[in-house]
Order: C-alpha cells, then sequence, then structure tokens
C-alpha cells in the first residue's frame, strides 16, 4: 500500500511550526510496517527523495520510495494524475491520499484524506486513515 503524501497543509498547518505533525506519521509509519511513502508536494521540485525523507525517523526513512512525476500535461485534478502516472510506471493500484487542496483531485475521490490545511494530519485525521488501513487489511 502505497500513502501519496503531501507537506504544507499536512505535515504542519499553514500557521504551525514546520512538520509539528511528523511525530504523527512517524507513528502511523511505525504502527503500519507495509504502508511506504511517496511525496506528492512541491518540495520534491526543490529536494531529493534523500533530504524529503529526511524530516522523519531515520528508521523509516527507507520506507519513502519515490516522489510522483510531473503531469502530462493534465489541466484539471494535477495532483490526481501524477499519482496515477507513478502507479501505472510502478505497477501498483493500492493507495491513499494525504492532502490538504480538494481541487487536485475529483470530486469525492474515495482515496484522498482531505487533512484541515489550518491543522495539518491531526489526531481526527490519523484516526480515519488508520480505519481506512484497517479496512484494507494494512
Amino acid at each position: 500500500m502505497i500513502l501519496f503524501l503531501d507537506f504544507d497543509g499536512v505535515l504542519h498547518g499553514w500557521s504551525q511550526p514546520a512538520f509539528q505533525q511528523v511525530p504523527r506519521i512517524d507513528a502511523l509509519l511505525r504502527d503500519h510496517p507495509d504502508l511506504e511513502v511517496v511525496v506528492t508536494s512541491s518540495w520534491r521540485h526543490s529536494e531529493t527523495l534523500e533530504q524529503l525523507a529526511a524530516h522523519f525517523a531515520p528508521e523509516l526513512r527507507p520506507r519513502f520510495v519515490g516522489v510522483t512525476p510531473n503531469s502530462r500535461g493534465a489541466q484539471s485534478y494535477t495532483r490526481y494524475h501524477e499519482i496515477l502516472d507513478y502507479l501505472e510506471a510502478n505497477g501498483q493500484d493500492e493507495w491513499y491520499a494525504l492532502d490538504d487542496c480538494a481541487a487536485f483531485f475529483p470530486p469525492g475521490c474515495p482515496r484522498l484524506l482531505l487533512c484541515d490545511a489550518a491543522r495539518g494530519y491531526d489526531a481526527a485525521t490519523d484516526k480515519v486513515l488508520r480505519r481506512w488501513l484497517k479496512r484494507a487489511g494494512v
């Protein structure tokens, strides 16, 4: 199972200190050892995968397996199309996405867990994702 991960508005709310929610993501990854992470954040344009993963606990960094490619010209739902491109290129189809921008995904996307941009990946969002992962057998 892949978790497609945005940074701004997820790992920290817009008015919070940077990476405030990382310990919550670290705990999620520890509890779900089969979950791999692919970064969808625009940070992927300025940092390497190694630099992106360095924000997380050292033992979890190997689980950061990639970044999404740039969209191939999709005019709408850009991040969703980047995710589909990544999945197709890597022969995978089980995934969820954490993001704070609904406009990057088709309305009602069942694999998107939308975070409140002001709070990021908070306790309520964590509870929902854990329920989804349990239902998926992860």
